[in-house]
C-alpha cells in the first residue's frame, strides 16, 4: 500500500498539472486490517499525498466491509 500510495501521488500530481484530479476508488479489500490494526485503506491514504490523491469512497464497498461510511466519512 506505501508503494501504491507513492505511486498514485506521483500520477496525482501529473494529473493536477493537468487540471484534474486523481480519486482512488475503494472496494472492501482495503478494509482488510494489517498487523499493526490499521486498516490497508489507511496505510494507502497515510502514504499518498491528499492534494494529489483523494478517495472516492464506494459506499456499497465500505457497507459490504462492515464499515459505516459516514463514520468513515468523518
Amino acid at each position: 500500500m506505501k508503494r501504491l500510495g507513492k505511486t498514485l501521488t506521483k500520477a496525482g500530481a501529473m494529473a493536477r498539472k493537468a487540471g484534474l484530479t486523481l480519486a482512488y476508488h475503494n472496494h472492501a479489500l482495503e478494509f482488510a486490517k494489517a498487523p499493526d490494526g490499521k486498516t490497508l485503506l489507511d496505510h494507502l491514504m497515510d502514504a499518498s499525498d491528499q492534494k494529489n490523491v483523494q478517495l472516492e469512497m464506494d459506499v456499497m464497498w465500505v457497507s459490504a466491509a462492515g464499515v459505516d461510511p459516514v463514520a468513515l466519512l468523518k
